[in-house]
C-alpha cells in the first residue's frame, strides 16, 4: 500500500495502480500479466494506441511503456 496525498481524482489513482502493479510484476520477473480496474476508462487509454492528451497521459504512457515488458499483457 501506498500513500500519496497530492493525487486529485479516481481516474488518477486507477491510472497509478495500474502502473504500480506492472511495476510489481515486471519486478517480480512475471512474463504475463493481467491487470484488473474499477475504471473502465483508463484501462480503454491503456490500450489504445493513439495518443492520450488527458491530463492522465503521463501515467497513461508509463503504463503503455511498462506493458511493453511483458509477453501477453491483458487489460
Amino acid at each position: 500500500m501506498m500513500i500519496d496525498l497530492h493525487i486529485l481524482d479516481a481516474f488518477s489513482v486507477e491510472a497509478l495502480a495500474s502502473i504500480q502493479s506492472l511495476q510489481l510484476a515486471f519486478n517480480m520477473g512475471f512474463t504475463m500479466v493481467e491487470v484488473e480496474g474499477d475504471s473502465r476508462t483508463v484501462i480503454l487509454r491503456i490500450m489504445k494506441e493513439k495518443e492520450d492528451k488527458s491530463y492522465i497521459s503521463a501515467y497513461i504512457v508509463d503504463a503503455r511503456f511498462l506493458a511493453k515488458s511483458f509477453l501477453k499483457p491483458i487489460f
